[in-house]
């Protein structure tokens, strides 16, 4: 019976391997199902299958949603071999990755009914099998390399500007306030409503999974802003006094 209706949300895998050196395996591979959403999850991968795959040989698979995810490809986001999203089958459809955090290499098809979407990512590698078969994408950040892949005008591609992140080994691809990237330029359309940390996007849009904000200043920082404007105040009030008594009257 064919699986629906399925949320995989807020997961770490770290680390994870066979045991044997010859079984396949994939950090969540999808067989014979539906109405899926992947969303919030921190993963990594590092082997010659795939991080994420679609398996649609033993029934369909289609309306899946992968969003504000963070996932690298090997600790230093390269890995041995295959892809972080292996996506490519000609059959799956309805297929939406938005607003997620990539380091590695990406496989999208444009699906069975041309309906497969990738939006607002950052991307190390993005890749079809063909130009015939590219999804619908626009929006992405991509880093590293493209094959067979036509950008869209809102696509941006910068080889080897890679943004800053927290700490790629542990897998937290937050953005860091020495990035010097522009990632503020992503769509509003099919944006998730809050990003990796729950915390509410706002226009503009930041693409991956991280809206990253300017933390607002201390209350203490506030508190001595407050204070010097009050003495420098204070200071022309004397100064103006000084000048002509009788232009201000007496202190207070």
């Amino acid at each position: 019976m064919p699986s629906t209706d399925i949320l995989f949300e807020d997961n770490y895998i770290k680390n994870y391997r066979r045991t044997d050196g010859t079984s396949h395996f994939d950090n969540i591979q999808i067989i014979n199902a539906s109405n899926i959403t992947i969303r919030d999850n921190q993963m990594s991968f590092d082997g010659t299958a795939a991080g994420i795959l679609f398996t649609p040989t033993v029934g369909p698979v289609f309306n899946v949603l992968i969003e504000n995810n963070f996932m690298v490809h090997g600790a230093a986001g390269l890995g041995n071999g295959g892809r972080l999203l292996n996506l490519g089958d000609t059959t799956v459809h309805g297929i939406s990755v938005i607003n997620n955090t990539l380091i590695g290499s990406v496989g999208m098809g444009k699906g069975s009914l041309n309906d497969n979407v990738a939006r607002n990512n950052i991307i190390s590698r993005f890749t079809a099998d063909s130009l015939a078969n590219q999804p619908i994408h626009d929006h992405n950040y991509i880093y590293g390399s493209t094959f067979n892949i036509t950008l869209n005008p809102t696509d941006v591609f910068a080889a080897g500007a890679m943004p800053t992140f927290a700490n790629v080994s542990d897998m937290d691809l937050h953005l860091t306030p020495a990035n010097t990237v522009k990632l503020a330029f992503g769509s509003t359309l099919g944006a998730p409503l809050d990003d990796f940390d729950g915390q509410l996007r706002t226009v503009p849009i930041w693409v991956g999974a991280d809206q990253f904000v300017v933390p607002e200043p201390s209350t203490l920082a506030l508190a001595a802003s407050d204070l010097i404007a009050v003495v420098v105040a204070y200071r022309r009030r004397r100064q103006l006094q000084a000048r002509n008594p009788d232009a201000l009257g007496p202190d207070a």
